[in-house]
């Protein structure tokens, strides 16, 4: 409308990462049709008229890979849908046949929510997708994921976030959903708590809301896929420091290593959590299977001291949760010893049927 009226924007298509922002909205879809859900985002794609002003503001049509399969399909949703006359202007002058898909397979920004995305491709549903976050709860409309991450291979989503509540479905039961102190309620609803995320949970605690966890390395090769992320500020009350690596290996199978330090008189409660749609069997003191739509994967942890291998139900305990059906958590709980150094392996390994 600026640029229209006036000749010019005033500079605001300028502002640090404005223009980035077309290419985040499409890394953050998977191969699957799904999002990288973190926060208060809905799970499913869609598809956003906004693209195509990105696309003919940078002069490349790349940026609309997605949205050229989103208008093939009769039943697509519109994000924003009241906005969708302006998908006319915008893609008016546009030929459908030059765009092509984008060259690059990652994504990684900074910032106030640090997040990396590997995408194998931009044809198939089978390709395989990694999405890894820091961040802070403190974040508008934040939730306790530090650490988390999404996972995508073979056409199946292994490691899952459960996405967003709707407000009204809160605040009509009285929930002060937006005290974003530490001892909020906001923090008592399940899907926005650490409990709920694929991320660590220690002593049965909360994550700290004033912390910050940066995304401190990044694995942008054919052979190494992946980010480090820093989670001792974000159990800054309960351990001395955590690092979490996340890669992908040579045939994409999902690498996870978690080194913890304890403080000096107190013991480590973890609880190692991965939400799932998957079936899932714990075959041993030492893995669980997963299986989903005829393909299987096996979670294995590789450590000195001692695991329960666990499954959790996501049924709602709490009058104002959601229902989450067909989910659940699959992992680990153990106790490290105070003053203690200790690093948890897991791998994600694709079964052969």
């Amino acid at each position: 409308a600026l640029e229209s009226a006036l000749g010019t924007d005033g500079g605001l298509s300028y502002d640090p990462g404005f223009m980035h922002s077309a290419r985040f909205m499409q890394y953050m879809t998977a191969p699957s049709g799904d999002s990288f859900c973190f926060y208060d985002s809905p799970i499913t794609a869609e598809s956003n008229m906004m693209m195509f002003w990105f696309a003919k503001k940078t002069n490349d049509l790349s940026i609309l890979s997605l949205e050229k399969k989103y208008l093939e399909e009769a039943d697509t949703r519109f994000a924003e849908d009241r906005l969708l006359p302006s998908l006319i202007i915008f893609a008016s002058d546009i030929d459908f046949n030059e765009i092509k898909a984008p060259k690059d397979s990652f994504w990684f920004n900074k910032g106030e929510t640090p997040v990396y995305i590997y995408r194998e491709g931009w044809q198939n549903a089978t390709d395989t997708y990694l999405g890894l976050k820091g961040g802070s709860p403190s974040t508008s409309h934040g939730h306790m994921d530090a650490g988390s991450f999404v996972f995508e291979k073979d056409g199946v989503r292994w490691a899952m976030d459960l996405g967003m509540q709707a407000y009204y479905n809160l605040e009509n039961k009285g929930i002060d959903l937006w005290n974003m102190n530490q001892d909020g309620q906001r923090w008592d609803v399940f899907r926005l708590n650490n409990m709920a995320h694929n991320t660590l949970t220690i002593n049965k605690g909360r994550h700290l809301v004033n912390s910050f966890a940066p995304i401190t390395k990044i694995f942008m090769s054919d052979d190494l896929k992946g980010g480090q992320v820093n989670l001792s500020s974000t159990f800054a009350n309960s351990l001395k420091g955590a690092i979490r690596t996340i890669q992908l290996d040579n045939e994409n199978n999902l690498v996870i290593s978690d080194c913890m330090s304890t403080q000096e008189e107190k013991d480590a409660e973890v609880m190692w959590v991965m939400v799932t749609s998957a079936d899932a069997k714990v075959i041993d003191q030492r893995s669980i299977e997963l299986s989903k739509n005829g393909k299987k994967m096996l979670l294995t942890v590789d450590s000195s001291i001692t695991v329960t291998m666990k499954t959790w139900s996501n049924e709602p305990k709490i009058f104002f949760d959601s229902p989450n059906p067909g989910t659940i958590r699959i992992g680990f709980e153990t106790t490290v010893p105070q003053n203690t150094e200790e690093t948890f392996n897991l791998q994600l390994k694709t079964l052969n049927n």
